[in-house]
């Protein structure tokens, strides 16, 4: 059996796709490559006899769906039950709150398009990046990470932990206040 990973990109491509099956054959003189759909074949690297690695060229026409990816090597094909998932690309429209406390640990709200409910999304805070819940089709939550430093960060989203929004989401890490003095000292 053949699976990919991830299962799902941007129609613009450009994923770095794992296809994994077994007995995948040193590519000849003939050469090794993935086929995205009826997409014209991508050059591929033969990393093992069970991985192959490729880059998802952009979507035929544009189009959102599922196409069969298969892996062409020495005159073979491989995995051509196996699907890769083309989706809109994510995009950050705002989010709220938009600064937290340098501790991280504040829930935020993520407003934009292109999200959708799984695993491996994700919200990355400058180079952090953490689980995202999808709260509706517009809508996601993710907790701010504790920063290296306090400040502006880009936030920004990925469906499938690899290809990241490139959006103008920001979040600001806050040093907490202090309370030096209380004046009247009595009520």
């Amino acid at each position: 059996a053949y699976s990919v990973y991830p299962g799902s990109g941007p129609i613009d491509g450009g994923t770095l796709v794992e296809v994994r099956g077994a007995g995948i054959e040193l590519p000849d003189a003939r050469g090794l490559f993935c086929q995205f759909g009826a997409a014209e074949p991508v050059a591929a690297t033969h990393s093992s006899r069970e991985l192959v690695l490729c880059l998802a060229p952009a979507s035929e026409g544009g189009v959102i769906g599922a196409v069969p990816v298969r892996v062409l090597n020495n005159d073979a094909v491989y995995g051509s039950v196996v699907a890769y998932t083309y989706r809109a690309p994510a995009a950050v429209h705002r989010v709220h709150p938009v600064a937290g406390m340098r501790g991280g640990g504040t829930l935020v709200t993520v407003y934009g398009s292109g999200f959708i409910g799984d695993m491996a999304t994700r919200c990355r805070f400058g180079d952090v990046a953490v689980p995202a819940r999808l709260l509706t089709a517009g809508q996601l939550e993710c907790t701010s990470p504790v920063p290296a430093v306090a400040g502006y960060v880009p936030l920004e989203v990925s469906t499938n932990g690899q290809d990241y929004s490139s959006t103008d989401g920001h979040f600001e890490y806050q040093q907490p206040g202090a309370i030096r003095a209380l004046e009247p000292s009595r009520g």
